[in-house]
């Protein structure tokens, strides 16, 4: 494989994330963990998923900064 001193700096970064995340994981023991709302102070509280009416797309657009006809436009988020 042939990479640029940047480019193996940041694949060596991204190995370490994902060594590490895995690691993680299996400590997990399968079991699901209690829901524990005390972090939260009762803020959120968990709620059935239900899907309920969301806005029309008149609605959303109006709060895109940029569209493209009936899509919201973003900048690239993926480094090449």
């Amino acid at each position: 494989m042939d990479l640029s001193p940047g480019e193996a700096d940041s694949l060596e970064a991204d190995l370490i994330r994902t060594i590490d995340y895995v690691k993680i994981i299996e400590r997990f023991d399968g079991e699901i963990p209690a829901l524990d709302m005390r972090a939260s102070r009762g803020k959120n509280k968990a709620r059935l998923d239900v899907p309920e009416k969301g806005l029309s797309r008149e609605a959303a657009m109006r709060n895109a900064p940029e569209t493209d006809g009936p899509f919201f436009k973003a900048p690239p988020n993926i480094k090449r």
